[in-house]
């Protein structure tokens, strides 16, 4: 889980850093507004802003055969591990914010304990210190903790990355939640700081 917890981090950072971003969208979202959107390995759902949209693995995949998309690509090289297997992630894009994005992604069962989280996070803070001095951005841990709720456990990790400009910063979180015996994944960044941390615990307290 180590080199799967840097690999992940390495790479979604680098996608983030890498997209062409509008720093002048102005428009607000209206966060009282809320859709359900499912989510197929899981045979669950997840409520988000109603501006956020979805798209399947499979549905990546036609974008990049018929477009050169960095984003799409780099979240195909992520996710390749997936092509060949049923279960599939499936990635969140904000219209309005198009830097906010949400990947959920199936991942092997783990009873997450404290040595679990102990690793699982030095293994995060290991990542973004490297990725810090490959691209003269800072970043500021600041939350890291395992939680527990009804029967299920969530290792959180948040951050906040200033670029090397100082122009823009980012809220990056990083999720591993177990319970029912399935584990999955969300990496979650957001130029507000907006958290889904509830809405993480209630798609997964209803997986089935």
């Amino acid at each position: 889980m180590r080199f799967t917890a840097i690999t992940i981090t390495s790479i979604v950072i680098c996608l983030v850093s890498c997209q062409e971003v509008n720093s002048k969208q102005t428009k607000s979202r209206d966060t009282s507004n809320l859709s359900s959107y499912d989510i197929d390995f899981l045979n669950s759902k997840i409520w988000l802003d109603t501006s956020y949209v979805s798209y399947t693995y499979d549905e990546l995949y036609e974008i990049a055969k018929s477009e050169d998309n960095k984003a799409v690509n780099f979240i195909l090289q992520l996710s390749e591990e997936y092509r060949n297997k049923k279960l599939k992630p499936i990635y969140f894009q904000h219209r309005l914010q198009p830097e906010n994005i949400i990947l959920l992604l199936p991942m092997p069962y783990h009873n997450m304990d404290k040595q679990t989280a102990s690793i699982w996070i030095s293994a995060m803070v290991a990542s973004i210190k490297e990725n810090d001095n490959l691209t003269g951005n800072t970043t500021k841990v600041i939350d890291k903790k395992i939680k527990k709720f009804s029967g299920h456990q969530m290792i959180k990790f948040k951050a906040r990355q200033t670029f090397a400009n100082k122009t823009k910063e980012r809220f990056y979180h990083q999720y591993y939640i177990s319970g029912n015996f399935k584990s999955f994944m969300a990496i979650h960044i957001d130029v507000n700081g907006d958290d889904i941390e509830n809405q993480l615990k209630t798609l997964s307290l209803t997986s089935k």
